[in-house]
């Protein structure tokens, strides 16, 4: 497998990912820009997580952190032909394997 098309592959995936995770990322956005033309002056605790819509943005980046976990293929591994496998064994890497390659990829970047 070249180079090349190893890169496309995650290039193209980043692109898929982040534009399903937009879909769960966008409501808790408006959301929170409605919320702040809001003029208050009770105290208010600050809310990270955007109420309801933090644990939607959450599962947006659960979607992308599992994104080859099915068979070791991506939407973009499926485009290319492409797989994730256990460099010991050959074999399709687990999914267990494969969520914790995605988080590697996320730091290293």
């Amino acid at each position: 497998m070249s180079t090349g098309t190893r890169l496309g592959a995650m290039l193209l995936d980043h692109l898929f990912m982040t534009m399903i995770a937009m879909v769960f990322f966008i409501p808790g956005m408006i959301s929170g820009f409605a919320d702040a033309f809001n003029v208050s002056h009770e105290q208010t605790r600050p809310n990270f997580m955007g109420g309801g819509f933090g644990y939607l943005s959450m599962l947006g980046f659960a979607i992308y952190f599992c994104k080859d976990c099915i068979n070791g293929r991506s939407i973009a591994k499926r485009i290319l032909k492409l797989q994730v496998v256990d460099n010991s064994t050959g074999q399709v890497a687990s999914p267990l394997k494969c969520f914790i390659r995605n988080m590697f990829i996320i730091i290293c970047q």
